[in-house]
């Protein structure tokens, strides 16, 4: 990265109450999808002002605490946005640039500062922080963008279809205000502390009341912003009830979303567990036990707090242990599973003389209520109580988790507040793993992505892919849901008409809130399909800007379509699952377009590229191949003419001496054509029309 000029980007501290801000593109919540949004629209010349309730933009990455990201096996080479990709490769380079690394993880271009088996990159949240500062600091800088911490939504007004304004309310300790200016770390105040035991937790900010808030040291601000776009990238979806827009939340019925896994009655309330993370240090001989917190043997007993867990029929119970595997060799260490920082990764460093590890388990998942249109009171309660489950899994660990050496506890466990950025250690905001959701063009449901109902390498294919994705679903459960619930998927694509509620015009959803069911939200709400959303929405926002038209519009209509997704690819965005053909290979532009169209991969029977997810793209070309690929594109795409006497003109051209392969070497060849190479040449015959009919589709 550059000079690494901020540890977090500056944010605006508003003047004074009513005041009045302007913008193209009002982006609520800067969790990973409000990030990416606020970042792609800035990068197409979009005014934005991104607002986010913490002092820390990264959502489940850094304020939530969850920086060991949850993505796929194909990540180092395919899967990612390019800006994705950045975002991974400026963590990596934070630690090779800030600290003294050891030869081997200096020379390691796949680094992961802490090891943890579950993540192919874990690190501490300020490394993200500093990475998304660099990233925005250009937009920042030129005045394109604009960040407001510490700010909540209290209202929007909305006129029909479109949503007018929305008015916030700013609230920030006189300290806070100064480090976010500045672009130096913020932290929760004492306030939040103030007159609680220190294993009691505190009220988020933006919960307390107006009085609390002023006696706490806290500046209270309203003020109003007129966008000409809005996405909500909020963690739970806040402006949806506000604006008056239909949602969904918990669980659908089976008759409702036609799903097999679906409930047989609809569970509004049965919304996925969310989680109050934490950092510990591990410091043999110390002891760092903490208070025992209100409540702890009830949770203790109820939740219960354990390292054994259940995995299904097929492999059944599974105990862990702290620091060693098991003899079997699997499951492997609690300790190193989420881990941070792994000190066998540094020189010896005062900063890191021992391992840190985050703790994301099934014994902090706060499973007894959620926070989903629940009064400010009950949701006081509901953070009090999820953040002593936190504490108490801790308590648990340090005085009764079993030893690997025999006897109890691991007193030597040290909470650190710091690398959480709050008083009480625990993460600034819970890891939300579901949302609201919003009422789309588009429902993703099970049958699309699962592989049980998808035989081939991918899942199903959306003519509006507008990004990709790869997990199981994943459910922990919430509410009066028992057993968690997995299943395999297929690689899945991202439908733009996800990201699209029905009922307002200038309105996208860019994060957990898109057109998912209860079970489907279970794949796409990690980290890198949550920053392709946001980073999808952002240019929708940007490119609606720029033409004037709906997002509903450029959906639904082929050419307005093709248009953008032809933007999509060409920011680095890939559109469907080719893991040989990632951004930055030569034919990723045409590659990705004709797979959108439809036009390849050709059929099973005769294209590899339909039977596993490789394209193969220097592999050469077998004419049953290329026969496949006009089929389809005369089929899908009968206004373009491809009749017999077109397909032998385009023969023609892409074999200039007239013969087919494999007779023909091309005369400005000695070789076959490559897949690719003949990919490229039917996409750049098929790019003229392509882009005459999207003259004709969009007139009007």
């Amino acid at each position: 990265m550059a000079e690494w000029k901020w540890q977090s980007a500056p944010g605006v501290v508003a003047r004074e109450n009513d005041e009045t801000y302007h913008c193209d593109l009002l982006v609520v919540g800067g969790g990973m999808g409000g990030v990416a949004a606020a970042l792609a629209a800035s990068t197409q010349g979009a005014t934005v002002i991104l607002t986010e309730p913490t002092l820390w933009l990264g959502g489940q990455m850094t304020s939530q605490g969850v920086s060991a990201l949850d993505e796929h096996q194909h990540i180092e080479s395919f899967g990612g946005t390019r800006s994705y990709y950045r975002l991974r490769e400026g963590i990596r380079q934070f630690y090779k640039e800030k600290h003294r690394l050891t030869a081997p993880a200096a020379a390691n271009p796949h680094l992961n500062p802490g090891n943890g088996w579950v993540s192919r990159l874990c690190f501490e949240p300020r490394a993200a922080l500093a990475v998304l500062a660099e990233m925005l600091r250009p937009h920042l800088e030129a005045g394109r963008l604009q960040v407001f911490y510490g700010t909540v939504p209290i209202a929007v007004h909305r006129r029909g279809r479109r949503v007018e304004h929305v008015t916030f309310r700013q609230r920030l300790t006189a300290a806070q205000a100064e480090a976010a200016k500045s672009g130096r770390l913020a932290t929760p105040g004492p306030a939040q502390e103030k007159g609680v035991r220190a294993a009691d937790p505190s009220v988020p900010s933006w919960l307390l009341s107006a009085e609390e808030a002023a006696a706490a040291g806290y500046r209270s601000v309203e003020f109003t912003v007129v966008p000409k776009m809005v996405i909500d990238a909020s963690e739970l979806g806040d402006l949806l009830p506000l604006a008056g827009l239909p949602y969904v939340t918990g669980a659908e019925s089976k008759e409702e979303t036609g799903e097999p896994h679906a409930k047989e009655k609809a569970h509004p309330d049965w919304v996925q567990s969310f989680t109050y993370t934490f950092a510990v240090e591990y410091r043999p001989g110390e002891d760092h036990r903490l208070p025992k917190p209100e409540g702890y043997e009830e949770r203790r007993d109820r939740q219960p707090y354990t390292f054994r867990l259940w995995y299904g029929e097929q492999v059944g119970w599974q105990t862990y242990r702290m620091f060693e595997k098991s003899p079997s060799g699997w499951p492997l260490p609690f300790w190193t599973y989420r881990r941070l920082i792994d000190r066998a990764n540094f020189v010896p460093d005062p900063e890191f003389p021992n391992d840190i590890a985050m703790i994301n388990w099934p014994g902090n998942d706060f499973r007894d209520g959620n926070l989903i249109d629940q009064s400010p009171e009950q949701q006081r309660e509901v953070h009090r109580q999820a953040k002593l489950l936190s504490l108490g899994f801790l308590y648990w660990l340090q005085t009764e988790a079993p030893r690997d050496d025999g006897g109890q506890g691991y007193p030597e466990l040290r909470l650190r507040p710091d690398v959480m950025g709050s008083e009480d250690g625990l993460s600034q905001f819970p890891y939300i793993r579901e949302s609201r959701r919003i009422r789309a063009l588009k429902t993703i449901v099970e049958q699309e992505i699962s592989a049980a109902f998808q035989p081939g390498p991918r899942a199903a294919h959306y003519t509006d892919t507008a990004g990709i994705g790869f997990y199981p679903i994943d459910i922990h459960p919430g509410g009066g849901e028992t057993d968690p619930a997995t299943a395999t998927t297929r690689p899945f694509e991202i439908p733009l008409g996800a990201l699209i509620p029905e009922e307002v015009d200038n309105f996208l959803a860019g994060a957990k809130n898109i057109g998912t069911t209860h079970i489907t939200n279970g794949a796409y709400r990690l980290h890198p399909v949550e920053w392709n959303i946001g980073e999808t929405a952002g240019l929708l926002a940007a490119y609606c800007l720029e033409t004037g038209y709906r997002p509903a519009d450029i959906r639904n209509t082929p050419g307005l379509l093709r248009r953008f997704q032809g933007l999509l690819v060409g920011a680095g965005i890939p559109l469907y699952w080719f893991v040989d053909i990632p951004p930055g290979h030569p034919a990723f532009v045409a590659l990705h377009r004709l797979a959108a169209l439809g036009v390849i991969p050709g059929d099973p029977e005769v294209d590899i590229a339909a039977r596993e997810l490789a394209f193969h793209p220097d592999e050469p070309v077998e004419l049953a191949t290329f026969d496949s690929w006009l089929a389809r594109a005369r089929r899908l795409f009968p206004e373009l003419g491809l009749d017999d006497l077109a397909r032998e003109a385009l023969a023609r051209e892409l074999f200039p001496q007239g013969r087919l392969y494999p007779e023909l070497l091309p005369e400005e060849l000695d070789r076959p054509l490559t897949r690719a190479e003949l990919a490229e040449r039917l996409y750049r015959a098929l790019l003229p029309s392509l882009e005459s009919v999207e003259l004709s589709d969009s007139a009007g």
